[in-house]
């Protein structure tokens, strides 16, 4: 499935940095545009004139979701992957191509060492916050029963959602100053929704 981990700017253009499986891909259009395009159709006159730039290595089609008039929808789109955005600079011979290489290579190699927050890692924090709320709601409600036999570990649960907050915070702050290395950071915080998960199992039963 097709990924979109961020987007980086580059001399004013937008660059979305999208994950297939084990590969990084560009969108055509924005291609284009780092390669020295203005018009998109004279980029389409490369990729007839260079049909090894339209080979499964360097370029596929592929559906992909993307914002026509505000709906959301799903077209097909032709993807680059690292090896076929080169090819496309060496090609078209632009003036900028050594300065993209050092950008798109700069940033592919912080991805790949997990070293920049992802724009999936910036939602995590209002998640856990969200299962947070939930548990807090389903603890107030067996308090509400009172039933007894829950109370004792209901009491260790709640000393544990505390806990979850004080540790939320504190990586909400690491994210923010990327005091930790962002997989730690992001570990983290899916070990806080396993843990989480088994707090949800406990008041079920």
């Amino acid at each position: 499935m097709n990924q979109l981990l961020l987007t980086q700017e580059f001399k004013g253009i937008s660059v979305d940095f999208y994950r297939n499986q084990d590969e990084f891909l560009f969108t055509m259009e924005q291609v284009s545009q780092l390669a020295g395009y203005k018009q998109i159709q004279n980029f389409k006159d490369i990729l007839t004139n260079h049909p090894e730039l339209r080979e499964r290595r360097a370029s596929f089609l592929m559906k992909s979701e993307a914002l026509e008039g505000g709906v959301l929808k799903k077209r097909e789109r032709r993807f680059f992957t690292e090896e076929g955005l080169w090819e496309v600079l060496m090609v078209s011979g632009t003036p900028k191509g050594i300065e993209v290489r050092r950008f798109i290579a700069g940033v592919l190699k912080k991805l790949r060492k997990g070293e920049l927050i992802t724009d999936g890692m910036k939602s995590l924090p209002q998640k856990v916050e969200h299962s947070l709320v939930n548990l807090e709601s389903m603890a107030e409600k067996l308090l509400e029963s009172h039933d007894k036999a829950v109370l004792p570990g209901l009491e260790e649960i709640v000393r544990g959602m505390k806990e979850f907050e004080s540790r939320l915070q504190v990586i909400e702050k690491e994210m923010k100053e990327q005091t930790l290395a962002v997989s730690v950071t992001q570990k983290a915080m899916e070990d806080m929704m396993g843990e989480m998960d088994t707090i949800y199992e406990k008041l079920g039963n």
